[in-house]
């Protein structure tokens, strides 16, 4: 085990990774004797307007994405929130070769035990705040796209803070590959967001 990869890649080039794991690589055997490798790396500073979800959050991995694509499977361990009281962690595998990934879950930090999951908070809730749904809502959408019929992902976001007063992390998660408005969006040719056509 690496723990962390930060004191072994000091810088981020994808060269220096490649590198670092040949050096590694070297001190034990090849082929069906040589062990497993598991190398434990930070991840990015969050950004509010970019929450991410499945495969997705391969990229919030800290350091050059030479390290991920090295990788057989990847396991994503983040806090729930951003509240030190608060002792959920979100648990998913955006990347695992020759099989199926799992679906992500969440548990409860526990010290010189297991983690106890947490079978009562909804893992798709994963990066939403508990009130979004009251912030953003249909009406507001719908006024957004009233001088255009299509937008890009930043205006929408500006229109929509405007109309509804919510935060800018707020509009995105609303708006997200995963968000709650999502369904009532698709894409252009132009590959802008505008508003399905009424069934």
């Amino acid at each position: 085990m690496v723990d962390p990869w930060s004191q072994v890649a000091t810088e981020d080039a994808a060269k220096e990774v490649v590198d670092k794991l040949a050096e590694i690589r070297s001190c034990f055997p090849a082929g069906a004797e040589c062990p497993g490798l598991v190398i434990v790396a930070h991840t990015k500073k969050p950004r509010t307007e970019d929450v991410r979800k499945g495969r997705g959050l391969v990229f919030l991995v800290s350091g050059s994405i030479a390290l991920v694509n090295t990788a057989r499977c990847v396991y994503m361990l983040l806090p729930w929130s951003d509240d030190p009281e608060d002792d959920r962690i979100y648990w998913s595998c955006p990347k695992l070769n020759n099989g199926s990934m799992y679906a992500p879950s969440v548990w409860h930090r526990r010290f010189g035990t297991f983690f106890l999951h947490d079978e009562k908070t909804n893992p798709k809730d994963w990066g939403r705040d508990d009130d979004d749904r009251e912030k953003i809502t249909e009406e507001h959408l719908r006024a957004a796209f009233e001088k255009s019929d299509e937008l890009g992902s930043g205006k929408l976001v500006e229109a929509l803070k405007k109309i509804s007063g919510a935060g800018e992390s707020t509009c995105w998660r609303a708006i997200g590959e995963d968000g709650y408005l999502r369904p009532l969006l698709t894409r252009s040719g132009h590959g802008k967001l505008k508003l399905k056509d009424p069934e």
